[in-house]
């Protein structure tokens, strides 16, 4: 069955060089943290907010790399529909 609509997912998204690199580590600490994705670029966030003594926030991302790396032209997309959401969730608060 395929849908055409944005999937709204939440889930733990991890970031760090030594277990984003190795398959088999990045496997292995998902399944014990139940972690959904894992991102490269999360670092510099996190460390931008720890720096400004941010101590609660959330993160909404708009996903387009495949499991292979790929993108194929979802990242206009993915952007659009994260910043939809991120507007719908701030109006309903």
């Amino acid at each position: 069955m395929k849908v055409n609509a944005p999937c709204v997912r939440h889930a733990a998204i991890a970031s760090g060089k030594l277990i984003t690199r190795t398959p088999e580590v990045r496997e292995e600490f998902a399944g014990t943290h139940q972690v959904a994705a894992f991102d490269l670029d999360m670092e510099a966030v996190l460390a931008s907010l720890e720096g400004n003594r941010n101590e609660s926030f959330l993160v909404v991302r708009g996903v387009c790399d495949y499991w292979d790396g790929s993108r194929r032209d979802w990242q206009p997309y993915a952007a659009l529909a994260a910043a939809a959401y991120t507007k719908a969730l701030v109006m309903a608060l």
